[in-house]
């Protein structure tokens, strides 16, 4: 989902090289990264204290709420979703269809009657909304996409239907309050009566998050495969191939464990271990034990096999120090997609949650602290268990969060707008074409990691991205208008 071709520089983190498939995965660094990931202090014990404390399942504060990805092939969040007709998978024809359309919307810009201005897609209405009548932050999402579409044809490949902003609804739909009703406003011009759905709030939340720099204030464990045919070792099924071997479980336990059970707090999984991305928000985690040489489950002393007594496959790749094996069985709930329509309320019924079921084990050190695990594959009930070199291995390829415990998105422009203080139509105007006209800019680097300068003195562009942006300092006021209970 998603500009996720320039979502996988941002969130790309570096592991061994392994260019054999007996090589030990060795566990030195998993207290470290769990720390990083979850926070410092308890986050790391032994699962004796863990199972005491966190207990056998956990779930965020708040559910996230459901919503679309928006995908880029039909124009995001510009895609006008009311008008059934428009729906179609071929973005040449949607974005001629968008020119023609937007032609006539601002030929006719002064007849605008009720039903075309319920139509109007979620930044058109934004545009309206602040009296707006060149559609700036409508055309310039029209126009990122365009660029990403050229871009994708210079390179020889193509726009893909799973090609989004969902790290912008993931992260959107964890942290902005889920507007509940819809709300009709008038526009800062007074010349528009607008009706917000719950979806046109959710869309434009969407996209300031998508495109917020916050984005790079992220932690990642795990990585994105990058291969169709992932090497793996034939006698356990593991993975062996380095940017396919996802999430190291030790590290995923403890990490859902210490922010789901322990601190509540929703993060974000790629539910696949391919060269798609499909991020989730987590709200939910059930698990239990079980034994590796019998498959019963049970308490940790009754499932912790002795790893010299183990049955075990995976033994050429256990970490230094491991004492014991335990089976862990969890089954995590995320919230998925939805496709946007004109329901005038929202709320946690109307969300579809849907569960990753996953098997793997953990390796315990003489005091049952975690120093690393294996996944396990279930062929008779998975059918993408990894199995043969035609499939992908059926566990998260990596998880995020913002470093931030409390993060908020703002648009660049936003730090620009006086604190309490209500500005004409016209000055909020030119705030938003600020926003709406944000690139972000990527810099060239030596091999050291330098940024490296030009002749003048100042740092050398490597790109730039244009990545539009709607106004917090409008958008919060609105969601919160529809959040509040009748």
């Amino acid at each position: 989902m998603r500009f996720t071709l320039k979502l996988a520089i941002f969130l790309t983190c570096t592991v061994p090289n392994v260019s054999h498939a007996k090589v030990t995965e060795f566990a030195e660094g998993i207290q470290a990264r769990v720390e990083k990931f979850v926070g410092k202090g308890e986050s790391y014990r032994s699962l004796l204290a863990l199972d005491q404390d966190v207990g056998f399942k956990g779930k965020a504060k708040s559910q996230p709420w459901s919503g679309d990805y928006w995908p880029l092939i039909q124009g995001s969040v510009a895609f006008p979703y009311a008008i059934k007709t428009t729906n179609n998978k071929n973005f040449t024809r949607n974005y001629r269809n968008y020119s023609d359309r937007l032609n006539r919307l601002m030929k006719n810009i002064n007849h605008l009657d009720a039903a075309t201005l319920d139509e109007l897609s979620p930044t058109e209405k934004y545009d309206l909304y602040l009296g707006d009548e060149h559609f700036t932050l409508t055309q310039n999402v029209w126009q990122a996409i365009f660029d990403h579409y050229e871009n994708t044809k210079e390179n020889h490949k193509r726009l893909q239907e799973w090609e989004g902003i969902c790290h912008g609804w993931a992260t959107a739909a964890a942290y902005v309050k889920r507007p509940t009703k819809m709300i009709t406003v008038l526009s800062l011009d007074g010349r528009y009566s607008l009706n917000f759905y719950p979806d046109d709030l959710k869309a434009l939340a969407t996209l300031l998050w998508a495109n917020s720099k916050i984005q790079n204030d992220t932690i990642l464990e795990g990585n994105l495969c990058q291969s169709k045919h992932p090497e793996i070792d034939e006698h356990s099924g593991k993975v062996t191939e380095t940017t396919c071997k996802g999430i190291n479980p030790g590290v995923w336990h403890l990490g859902v464990l210490g922010l789901l059970g322990k601190k509540h707090s929703s993060f974000i999984i790629n539910k696949n271990n391919d060269t798609e991305v499909w991020n989730q928000p987590v709200s939910e985690y059930e698990f239990s034990y079980y034994n590796m040489n019998s498959d019963k489950k049970g308490s940790l002393f009754e499932s912790a096999v002795p790893i010299l007594n183990a049955r075990d496959p995976s033994a050429a790749f256990r970490a230094h120090g491991t004492a014991y094996l335990v089976g862990v069985e969890m089954q995590l709930s995320y919230a998925s997609e939805t496709m946007p329509d004109h329901a005038t309320t929202d709320s946690e019924q109307t969300d579809r949650i849907e569960q990753l079921n996953l098997r793997y084990d953990l390796e315990l050190d003489d005091r049952y602290q975690v120093l690393g695990g294996e996944w396990h594959y279930r062929a008779e009930s998975d059918p993408k268990a990894n199995r043969n070199h035609s499939t992908y291995p059926s566990y998260p390829s990596f998880m995020w969060k913002f470093k931030s415990e409390n993060p908020v998105a703002m648009s660049e422009a936003d730090a620009l707008i006086p604190e309490n203080t209500t500005l004409p139509s016209d000055k909020m105007i030119e705030f938003s074409s600020k926003a709406a006209s944000f690139k972000f800019v990527t810099y060239a680097h030596d091999s050291k990691g330098a940024v490296m300068k030009n002749p003048d003195g100042k740092d050398t562009v490597a790109s730039e991205e244009l990545r539009p942006q709607v106004l917090g300092k409008v958008l919060y006021p609105l969601i919160e208008l529809a959040a509040q209970s009748e």
